[in-house]
């Protein structure tokens, strides 16, 4: 007689958790300006508009975690301005709390007013990581004749829009915004 232990039940949902999982992107964007932003990201094939507020020395997640139907949706665009007073106070698209209050109220708000906000479209930085070079360089040593697949495969992941990052968002001493984010 067979019996269903609390280990079989945790390898199950398991199982199941992880294929759902697989393709379920995060981007985590940490704000190391001095001013407020509002970052808008566009997914892939993908027509939604998403955006955040963040303040300065702080963090957005955008999370599209199973069951979420956007779980697997590369990463498109991330757009950002510098909202002023009078945004911050527009309560149609921005609540008390500094958090937006309707993502295409804020994109309908935007469209209409596109010559007082402008959106920066943001070139993500990659900055080399140590750690991931030289593993993918030893499991080129490794591979052998398999080499040059190795590193072809290493750099398409090392740069992809379709995998979770932590993205830092930094401004430069002529107050140039930048995305930075590792290629890994």
């Amino acid at each position: 007689m067979k019996y269903i232990t609390t280990i079989h039940i945790i390898l199950g949902f398991s199982i199941l958790y992880i294929p759902i999982n697989l393709h379920a992107y995060r981007w985590i964007m940490s704000n190391w300006t001095s001013k407020t932003l509002l970052i808008q990201v566009e997914l892939l094939s993908s027509s939604n508009p998403y955006f955040v507020l963040v303040k300065p020395r702080q963090s957005a997640d955008f999370d599209w975690t199973a069951p979420n139907p956007m779980a697997g949706f590369c990463l498109g665009k991330i757009k950002w301005l510098i909202p002023d007073l009078a945004m911050l106070k527009n309560k149609s698209i921005i609540h008390s709390r500094h958090t937006v209050a309707h993502n295409e109220r804020i994109l309908d708000f935007l469209y209409k007013n596109v010559k007082k906000y402008p959106r920066h479209t943001a070139k993500l930085e990659f900055l080399p990581d140590e750690v991931y070079n030289e593993t993918v360089q030893e499991a080129q040593r490794l591979l052998g004749p398999l080499k040059k697949a190795a590193g072809w495969f290493a750099s398409v992941i090392a740069e992809s829009p379709c995998r979770s990052r932590d993205i830092s968002i930094v401004e430069d001493d002529n107050g140039k915004i930048h995305f930075y984010t590792l290629a890994n």
